[in-house]
């Protein structure tokens, strides 16, 4: 989309002219109103070229995706623009800062690491409880006991 730089222009001289006798009724010298006229273009300037310069970006929600597919900023910048942050092992609990409910995020953070790690492995380790229980060396029996108390710990007060 371009940019109509008479109608631009046109538009601050009527605010400028209207500013000017402002200025006037509020005692201001003629060199004052024009340091100011001329601070006024300068800005006025720069916003014209910054627009000139300036492609938006559509949004990207469901209803531009044939807006966003005709964008050539978005194909030349798609891996700039693209942020996937991959799980690694150096980075615990990654999981924990994906949590928006700050009651939850609250009680878990109360739990032990060895309760963590639990949760940690049966939700996103793809082990079941009793895979789980043999890497352990502990019963199936005592794995859903402990997964019964994480479960009371980190229940928020109205679930109860």
């Amino acid at each position: 989309m371009g940019i109509n730089f008479a109608y631009e222009r046109k538009k601050f001289s009527e605010r400028q002219e209207k500013l000017r006798k402002e200025y006037e009724a509020a005692g201001m010298t003629k060199e004052q109103i024009m340091e100011m006229y001329l601070f006024d273009l300068h800005q006025f300037n720069r916003d014209i070229a910054y627009k000139r310069h300036t492609q938006q970006l559509s949004n990207l929600d469901e209803t531009d995706m044939e807006d966003e597919a005709q964008n050539p900023l978005l194909h030349k910048f798609r891996d700039e623009l693209t942020v996937y942050q991959h799980p690694s092992e150096d980075c615990e609990l990654w999981w924990l800062e994906e949590i928006e409910d700050p009651v939850l995020l609250k009680n878990l953070m109360k739990l032990s690491a060895e309760e963590l790690d639990l949760i940690e492995r049966l939700a996103f380790g793809d082990f079941s409880q009793k895979e789980i229980s043999k890497t352990l060396g502990k019963s199936p029996a005592a794995i859903c006991l402990r997964l019964k108390t994480i479960r009371k710990k980190i229940k928020k007060p109205e679930e109860t």
